[in-house]
């Protein structure tokens, strides 16, 4: 939200309560089904947080989020002996966005992926 007002001071946005962030997450939203997916999800965040725009703490929370995705890289790594970004994976076929779509993959990696009957 910060970074969003950095940018256009003039929008108008309201802050949602969490019972209400709860609520819309709860209303048909899907859950990551990969790490993949989880991590994209998470590039995207970083990508959309302007860090000249944000304060002490949430900063803090920024640097946080980039250790998760490194363990999240590692992770992966360890269990496909591939970097997470790599061709062989799902990657180029799931969104920049925070919402997982139900037509993303449901696997890790590319070829079990086009073996999948639903692909």
């Amino acid at each position: 939200m910060d970074s969003l007002k950095y940018v256009l001071p003039d929008f108008i946005l309201t802050e949602a309560s969490p019972f209400e962030f709860n609520r819309r997450m709860d209303d048909n939203r899907r859950p990551y089904r990969t790490e993949v997916q989880f991590y994209k999800s998470m590039e995207s965040l970083k990508y959309n947080i302007n860090r000249e725009a944000i304060t002490a703490e949430q900063r803090e929370a920024f640097y946080k989020m980039r250790c998760i995705m490194r363990d999240i890289e590692s992770a992966f790594y360890k269990s496909f002996g591939i970097d997470i970004t790599d061709r062989r994976t799902v990657y180029s076929e799931c969104l920049h966005h925070l919402i997982p779509h139900q037509f993303e993959p449901s696997v890790c990696l590319m070829d079990e992926w086009i073996k999948l009957p639903s692909a």
